[in-house]
């Protein structure tokens, strides 16, 4: 199974700048999106139900603010269940989080709070990030692996920034961010993309729009696919910088059936 997380900051430009035709060139089982920002009333057909997609929406209430989605596409496993947001009001009225039941894993897809600047939603994101350990650990506990995708606005390590120095203190890398995320691998969850690339430098998942960055690769690794530590011996992940429409590239992961073969179920 293929799965394309994506922060698409804004899906309607997105579309037209560069998602359709990877949608349909890429042909991934499920799509997963964060940053949606629009109602899914609003969007035009071929976006609210691209054809040969069935589509799952959790956009909060706030018109042009945060919001995730998913594709799912017709001829591929279906999910079983699936549940918008955490549970909890604060959070949920923010289009933050969708998870997806499969045959044998948890999908959840989730666009991660900004602490915003000087910090002044670092509570709240500390606060979500705990809520949703929580919520990925009771999954766990229901017997199959669990896969956490989307824009966390963490990067973890000096390694995940094209400046360290020049970034810290920032949002994405304060203390209470970084702590929480390196936090949960020792607790027994995997960061598959670093897990394969553990001293490699020069992969990142988002750019300023500012200064050329993105043509000069001064990124940030802020979107990541993290598993189960039972499931993730079945879980790749790669980036796709040179896959345009966002200030984001998708990130891609690929799981393996239970024999090793591509097919899950």
């Amino acid at each position: 199974m293929k799965i394309v997380s994506w922060n698409v900051n804004g899906i309607r430009a997105c579309w037209e700048n560069g998602l359709k035709d990877f949608l349909y060139r890429e042909n991934p089982e499920v799509i997963a999106f964060q940053e949606v920002k629009s109602q899914r009333a609003s969007l035009p057909p071929e976006i609210a139900e691209p054809e040969g997609y069935s589509t799952l929406w959790h956009c909060g209430g706030r018109p042009g603010y945060s919001g995730v989605a998913a594709f799912i596409r017709e001829d591929a496993e279906q999910p079983l269940w699936w549940v918008k947001g955490l549970g909890i009001p604060e959070v949920d009225a923010e289009g933050r989080v969708l998870t997806l039941e499969f045959s044998d894993f948890f999908l959840v897809t989730a666009y991660f709070p900004n602490s915003g600047a000087g910090g002044r939603r670092v509570d709240f994101k500390a606060s979500f990030c705990r809520q949703m350990e929580t919520f990925c650990r009771h999954l766990r506990d229901r017997g199959k692996g669990v896969i956490l995708t989307g824009d966390f606005n963490i990067a973890p390590a000096g390694i995940d920034l094209h400046s360290v120095e020049e970034n810290r203190g920032h949002p994405g890398t304060l203390t209470a961010e970084t702590q929480w995320m390196n936090g949960l691998l020792e607790r027994g969850w995997v960061d598959v993309f670093r897990r394969d690339r553990p001293e490699q430098e020069g992969h990142f998942s988002w750019w300023s729009f500012f200064d050329d960055d993105r043509a000069h690769n001064r990124g940030w690794r802020i979107d990541h696919v993290v598993a189960s530590a039972d499931f993730a011996p079945r879980v790749k992940a790669e980036l796709l910088p040179e896959v345009m429409g966002s200030d984001h590239c998708p990130v891609v992961a690929r799981v393996e059936g239970r024999d090793g073969s591509g097919a899950v179920g």
